[in-house]
C-alpha cells in the first residue's frame, strides 16, 4: 500500500507541475484522479489496521464512494 500511495502522490505531483506549466486542464485532471486513488488507498488501509475491519468496511465503502 505504502507504494500505491507513493506513487500516485507522485504522479499527481508532476502531472499537477505539466498542466499548470502547459496551461492544460487534462494533466490537472490526471493529477486529480491519482489524488481520489490515495484517498481510496487510505480509507482502505485505515479499515484493516483497525481491530474490527468489518465493523468498519460500510464507512469505508462511503468514503470511498465520496472521493
Amino acid at each position: 500500500m505504502a507504494f500505491a500511495i507513493t506513487h500516485n502522490v507522485t504522479e499527481a505531483v508532476i502531472a499537477t507541475t505539466a498542466g499548470v506549466l502547459a496551461s492544460s486542464t487534462a494533466p490537472i485532471g490526471f493529477a486529480l484522479d491519482s489524488v481520489i486513488e490515495v484517498l481510496s488507498v487510505v480509507a482502505i488501509a485505515g479499515q484493516f489496521n483497525r481491530n474490527d475491519p468489518e465493523r468498519w468496511e460500510k464507512a469505508t465503502v462511503r468514503a470511498i464512494g465520496i472521493a
